[in-house]
């Protein structure tokens, strides 16, 4: 338990009043056992309007609604729920669809994950009505071979939202006044430009399957040193699949702990998996 203990101080010494009053209960989990992200408040607000999203630090999360204990260890990579998570700093979303009975449902691989895409679209659009400062980019996927009536179902989906919804203006690096107050898609290999930003126009290190956990840190490292001069939006995975004689979740808790040692600034997107508070914090405050 110290481990986590020691976690909490330092993350309250380091962030002071931005760190919302769990820090507590954060501190009782048990050591090495990932928990829910505190309460962080909203912090886009002091952002520009005319920054471009490619010189904002985000929090984000891979695989954002893999929250079934059903095939963990290798399946299950957060344990917030989506309101949670967005409560507590994470605003871009990694989000894996599959078209089931006429219904977008997450999955994870071949878990469902007991949610579907009106859901998670509901949940962030609920969330950008009590905080117009902010804004959420949600990664969609499709989870398995292309499927007849995905796209349209998405377009569907989205025509239907009771959210705001970013409409393309032809840049794949918008300014956040652009975005601010808007669910932001980005489609991954949907062919269709109209529902938002391209997914693969933005730089990325996406090494899911590397050699080593110490070469998949290195790709990290070299990529956030790399967003500062790239004009492109960053993209940085920090997850890993499930090898190595690891879980996910003590694989996340090394990388995650060899970014906030190594890193010393970062732009862009970082995706990850069970995101502690110290280094949500690092991405949306010190980081900004």
């Amino acid at each position: 338990m110290t481990g986590n203990v020691d976690e909490a101080r330092r993350t309250q010494e380091r962030f002071g009043s931005a760190y919302a009053s769990h820090a507590a209960n954060w501190a009782l989990r048990p050591h090495g056992t990932p928990g829910p992200l505190p309460e962080l408040e909203p912090y886009m607000g002091s952002i520009p309007d005319a920054t471009q999203v490619s010189d904002i630090s985000i929090a984000g999360t891979h695989n954002s609604l893999a929250l079934s204990s059903t095939y963990a260890p290798f399946a299950q990579c957060q344990s917030s729920s989506l309101k949670t998570q967005l409560r507590g700093g994470i605003r871009a979303l990694d989000v894996r669809l599959k078209l089931r009975d006429g219904s977008l449902k997450v999955y994870h691989g071949i878990a469902y994950q007991d949610c579907t895409f009106e859901t998670v679209l509901r949940v962030v659009a609920e969330f950008l009505r009590e905080n117009p400062t902010e804004c959420v980019f949600i990664r969609v996927k499709e989870e398995d071979s292309s499927s007849a009536g995905f796209v349209q179902a998405v377009k569907d989906h989205l025509t239907n939202c009771d959210g705001n919804v970013y409409k393309p203006t032809g840049t794949s690096n918008p300014t956040l006044g652009q975005v601010r107050g808007k669910i932001v898609i980005l489609q991954d290999r949907l062919g269709d430009d109209t529902l938002g930003i391209d997914f693969r126009a933005l730089n990325i290190q996406d090494d899911w399957d590397p050699s080593s956990i110490d070469s998949k840190i290195s790709k990290i490292v070299e990529h956030a040193a790399n967003s500062h001069t790239c004009t492109r939006i960053s993209a940085n995975f920090l997850n890993m699949q499930w090898r190595h004689n690891r879980a996910i979740a003590n694989s996340a808790e090394r990388v995650n702990k060899a970014f906030i040692q190594k890193v010393g600034s970062s732009k862009g997107m970082v995706f990850c998996d069970y995101p502690t508070a110290e280094l949500v914090m690092l991405l949306a405050i010190s980081f900004n």
